[in-house]
């Protein structure tokens, strides 16, 4: 039995490093915390419906404790030192120790210490404002919390202990500590960099610290200009993030994804204007770029096949498994920087229909309703396009050029499902409202029928009707279109597309 049990254990590790893969030259432990925190964090591959971020951020914390001991998976980090004389290392405010001086380390080493800091980023997101019971070491949500500070705490699920404020400590650090390590550490690749500064970034944006924001995004931007061999002025507003004419033959993929996420921080901060000049300069950009050759190398394969780290579950059969115990599935190294001059692609095109999404979505709701909409319907048409021409043999497995968020990069596929995803639910919201906008049109002008000279008052009735039912059926269609490209989102209920609020605007 206890033989069994640890062939069952050995099996499911080997089938989550088939999904996960860890740098080979760690230890098993580590190895093991990594993976097991990545598989925690998708539970939609296991059959589970939610992430025990606790149990996430204990693996993470236990990782961290092992990578920067050199007397463990460090070996070969080094302090970056301020005062040589001294021997001092470098201290943030309220955040602790800086980063290390990780260049002497390999790169898959590096990538592995990335994906750790970055999880552990998000997972600290996720547990912001939780507090752990230092008696029980149960970390719980605030409102479950007995305490002065909560007079009325909610019911705790059943089984588990209540915890009281008095025994109670954070739950985990700061956000800001882990990524703030990425930024502070000697090593690390620009687009690395630029993932840790625009996540803070939004974190700053997401806790109501604006002006904080901006500062980051604009550190993120400084970033990004590093990797350009001309002056950057002469390519990027760096304070605004326009793309500046003339400026496409420089442009980089960094630039890009910063100048984007620096529009949605304009529309966060309410200035649509700026966000709308910004989208559509990148835009611009993206259509103006030369087309992508395929035998560039795809995530350090030459025959421009990706090493998809998520492999298709029909592979995962006993035999594939055992096999790959003498064979591990080879951890990925990155092999751009996002410094290069960028092309055009099946992904990038995805990126445009995202683009077309915002900058529908800002005219819809600031200027012209009708205009914003065909913004829209044309992001749909792109999207929707983008989607069918991907043959799943190239293209559709290679890694976009958005963040990695410490996970892993998401592929063409997932994108274009989501711009796609993203578009028809801004389209459905925008009828909705013009539909109930005409029929309150309808009435009004049905109460004052009467006062329409010349029997105008019927015409102007019969005016509003037919714009109404404009609209109307343009709703019926958009709802039929939804249901026949449902196979292309993946999703099990098409309705969740008409819940929430929209793509910028919350």
């Amino acid at each position: 039995m206890l033989l069994f049990s640890v062939a069952q254990i050995g099996y499911d590790q080997e089938t989550i490093e088939g999904m996960f893969p860890t740098p080979p030259e760690w230890s098993w432990k580590s190895r093991w915390c990594l993976r097991t925190a990545l598989a925690l964090q998708a539970p939609e591959k296991f059959n589970r419906i939610t992430t025990d971020w606790a149990a996430v951020g204990s693996y993470y914390n236990e990782l961290l404790r092992r990578l920067e001991n050199p007397e463990l998976d460090g070996k070969g980090l080094r302090e970056q030192i301020v005062n040589e004389g001294e021997g001092e290392a470098i201290l943030i405010d309220g955040m602790g120790r800086g980063g290390f001086d990780i260049e002497g380390m390999s790169e898959p080493w590096k990538k592995g210490y990335f994906q750790t800091l970055m999880g552990a980023g998000e997972t600290a997101e996720k547990l912001d404002g939780w507090l752990e019971d230092s008696v029980t070491h149960r970390a719980s949500p605030p409102e479950y919390v007995i305490g002065p500070s909560n007079p009325r705490p909610k019911q705790a699920p059943k089984g588990s202990v209540v915890p009281l404020e008095e025994n109670c400590v954070p739950a985990y650090r700061s956000p800001a500590v882990f990524y703030m390590k990425i930024l502070t550490t000697k090593g690390f690749q620009t687009n690395q960099k630029l993932d840790a500064a625009l996540a803070y970034a939004d974190w700053l944006d997401y806790k109501g610290l604006k002006e904080t924001a901006g500062e980051v995004y604009r550190w993120a931007m400084d970033i990004a200009a590093e990797g350009l061999d001309v002056d950057p002025k002469k390519v990027v507003d760096l304070k605004t993030g326009v793309v500046k004419n003339g400026g496409n033959k420089h442009i980089t993929e960094n630039l890009l994804r910063t100048s984007k996420a620096m529009g949605v921080h304009h529309v966060r901060t309410g200035d649509l204007s700026m966000a709308l000049a910004v989208f559509l300069s990148v835009l611009k950009s993206r259509r103006s770029a030369p087309e992508s050759d395929d035998s560039l190398q795809i995530n350090g394969s030459p025959s421009g096949k990706s090493r998809s780290n998520t492999p298709d579950p029909k592979a995962n059969d006993t035999m594939s498994t055992i096999s790959s115990i003498f064979s591990p599935p080879p951890y990925p190294v990155p092999v751009r920087t996002g410094n290069e001059p960028i092309t055009r692609s099946q992904s990038t095109a995805c990126e445009e229909a995202g683009l077309m999404v915002y900058i529908g979505e800002i005219i819809f709701s600031s200027s012209s309703q009708e205009t914003g909409l065909s913004w829209t319907r044309d992001a749909v048409d792109h999207a929707e396009i983008s989607l069918l021409q991907l043959d799943g043999s190239q293209e559709q497995k290679r890694l976009s050029a958005s963040p990695s968020y410490g996970v892993e990069y998401q592929s063409t596929e997932e994108q274009c499902q989501h711009c796609l995803r993203s578009g028809l639910k801004n389209w459905q919201q925008m009828i909705r409202t013009l539909v109930v906008k005409a029929e309150n049109e309808e009435l009004d002008t049905m109460d004052h029928v009467a006062d329409y000279w010349f029997g105008r008052g019927p015409r102007k009735v019969a005016e509003k009707q037919t714009l109404r039912r404009r609209w109307e059926a343009e709703e019926m269609i958009l709802s039929d279109r939804a249901k026949r490209i449902q196979n292309l989102l993946g999703d099990d209920e098409i309705s969740s597309l008409t819940s929430g609020g929209s793509l910028l605007f919350g």
